[in-house]
């Protein structure tokens, strides 16, 4: 059956629905989660996979069983629209990030059914603002009615378009410039109104698209509380999602997320030292008895751990010592869902293997078809480039400014949890990706001859 075009077709035909994310990478910022994106959202497109641009060549007729990615998308106001990386919408966001899943609905998720061929690699990456208003609402039944949410901020507040404007757009109202010479005197220039879509899908029939995957980057999900029970209830077939846990030296992850936020000025403290300082004081405030004695966190009651992790950690942004303690997110996450959910990957680990070994073990996990000739491909490869081909996990920023003082009190912090995390993969039976690969077998042999010498 050919894709829908519109919101009506979509609405008016029950066998069509949503890619929705089965494929998430809950953790952690400044992982090297950017350069996996961009590695796997490239090399397992249709177009590789199925051997075909043409979207009505990713049916089941033609490419099988293959399973491929198909991401959302943001389409900005003039039109031109961008993979969504990470869609913020179970948890994880701060501020208007987080909010979707409380004030919008899962039909902020699941978004507008928006044309396939949006997904064909020639397509044009800017389309007419026409485009936009039409996905939006002009093509919604009368009688639907969507609510929404009211906020100003920047001087930018989201507005009901007639009552049927889709949770999944905002119509931004922008501020009027202010008045300039050759204005009628005593008329306001007229407010300027765009829509934009936060999230689009594709929208389509299961039976004959049964390789379409869609994939969700938030990194924070591990550790908020809230986040595993969301997924669980609203995500059709819980047990059939996967979770790649992208891990990395918790001392550097710490350090490299404040130099980010620094660098964005989003970061007030300026210096790591006090930053660090006033996390940790937070933490012994909030539970002295287990800050003391964190082996706790493995033998605690559920129903106590989960009132500890609710009330110590919120899985935002700027947690640079909370978000390193992993072994929070493990049990938080593994409350429901089984081990053979999740495939840990070691950023290290990722600096010292080719992009065809990452790929494969990706692919072996998540079920999504490896094909070797993509390794030919120009711009795959210019995403996929790994240390040992280059380059590595993008974005990365080292503990080259960390004070000895600080990285003393981040290790005796860090040496209980990451022995915690240790027992906690094993004797779960945690699946760790390239842990038998020679350079990464390499890698951690000279790490362990470092440790005995220092």
């Amino acid at each position: 059956p050919a894709p829908p075009t519109t919101t009506a077709q979509v609405l008016a035909n029950a066998s069509l629905q949503p890619v929705l994310p089965t494929v998430f990478v809950p953790c952690c910022a400044k992982t090297g989660t950017t350069f996996l994106w961009g590695c796997t959202s490239q090399a397992f497109r249709p177009n590789f996979v199925c051997g075909s641009n043409k979207a009505s060549e990713w049916t089941r007729q033609h490419c099988a069983d293959r399973r491929y990615v198909l991401p959302g998308y943001r389409i900005s106001p003039s039109g031109c629209r961008a993979e969504r990386k990470e869609f913020f919408f179970w948890g994880g966001g701060k501020g208007e990030d987080g909010m979707h899943f409380r004030h919008r609905g899962v039909r902020w998720l699941t978004g507008m059914p928006t044309p396939l061929y949006y997904w064909q690699r020639n397509a044009r990456a800017c389309h007419a603002p026409s485009d936009v208003h039409r996905l939006c609402y002009d093509d919604l039944p009368a009688d639907i009615a969507f609510e929404n949410i009211r906020r100003a901020r920047n001087q930018i507040e989201m507005v009901p378009a007639d009552g049927r404007i889709h949770p999944a757009c905002r119509k931004l109202r922008l501020k009027s410039r202010p008045p300039a010479l050759g204005d009628p005197p005593g008329r306001l220039p007229a407010e300027r109104i765009q829509l934009e879509v936060e999230c689009a899908l594709p929208w389509l029939n299961p039976r004959a698209y049964p390789g379409a995957v869609n994939m969700d980057f938030t990194p924070n999900h591990m550790s908020d509380p809230l986040t595993p029970l969301r997924l669980w209830d609203h995500l059709p077939r819980p047990r059939e999602l996967k979770f790649v846990v992208t891990l990395r030296n918790p001392l550097k992850r710490a350090y490299s997320e404040w130099s980010m936020f620094v660098k964005w000025n989003w970061e007030r403290v300026k210096h790591f030292g006090q930053r660090l300082d006033l996390e940790v004081a937070k933490l012994r405030a909030c539970n002295g008895t287990i800050f003391r004695n964190p082996s706790l966190i493995l033998t605690l009651p559920h129903k106590a751990f989960s009132a500890y992790h609710a009330k110590c950690f919120t899985g935002q942004a700027m947690e640079y010592v909370r978000n390193s303690m992993y072994i929070i997110g493990f049990r938080n996450m593994m409350r429901l869902f089984h081990a053979d959910q999740f495939l840990v990957i070691w950023t290290e680990d990722m600096q010292v293997v080719s992009a065809a070994d990452l790929l494969k073990a990706f692919a072996d996990f998540t079920g999504l078809t490896f094909n070797p000739a993509v390794l030919d491909d120009r711009v795959t490869m210019s995403r996929c480039r790994t240390s040992k081909n280059g380059r590595g996990p993008n974005h990365q920023s080292f503990d080259k400014g960390m004070s000895q003082r600080d990285a003393a009190v981040l290790r005796e912090i860090f040496a209980p949890f990451e022995d915690m995390l240790e027992v906690w993969l094993k004797h779960y039976g945690v699946r760790v990706a390239l842990k038998d690969h020679p350079n990464v077998v390499a890698r951690r042999a000279r790490l362990r001859s470092r440790q005995v010498r220092q």
